[in-house]
């Protein structure tokens, strides 16, 4: 297991990462936001969190994870990685088990939240082993069309 170092989101740890995204992390965003604007992407993670954001960290330099608040008591999580990730992921899932969510439920979060395409199956897989069941199939959530999992936490 390779550990990971953990920093707060900063402008250059984001770009660095949206730069380098993962090929299927740059599709599942282009079906979100209909393109791949890397620097736009930057933009909206960092002011996000500054408004609405419950948790971000940027792990390894090759990782960034968020948990926006949608409610109160929810937040949408997204990670973001490059190829890298798989050399830090235990290491990144064992600070998610033990910190991040405890950290949340201290919040008073209650529910967490990601979609993520179909087809992604690394990120459908790594979001069970963190915990995440699947809810529903969103046919069409894509801006071409696109199928999504619902996946939560509660």
């Amino acid at each position: 297991m390779t550990r990971s170092s953990i920093e707060p989101l900063s402008h250059d740890a984001v770009r660095h990462i949206i730069l380098n995204a993962r090929e299927r992390d740059q599709i599942e965003a282009r079906a979100v936001l209909g393109n791949y604007d890397p620097e736009a992407l930057v933009e909206a993670i960092v002011a996000g969190q500054a408004h609405r954001g419950a948790y971000g960290a940027v792990y390894g330099g090759c990782a960034l994870l968020t948990a926006s608040y949608e409610t109160p008591r929810s937040v949408q999580v997204a990670l973001i990685a490059t190829d890298a990730f798989n050399a830090i992921a235990l290491s990144v899932t064992r600070h998610v088990k033990r910190v991040v969510e405890p950290m949340l439920r201290a919040k008073g979060i209650t529910r967490a939240e990601c979609r993520c395409w179909s087809e992604h199956y690394d990120a459908r897989r790594w979001l069970s082993i963190c915990g995440a069941r699947e809810e529903a199939e969103i046919s069409g959530y894509g801006v071409n069309g696109e199928t999504f999992i619902q996946m939560a936490w509660s």
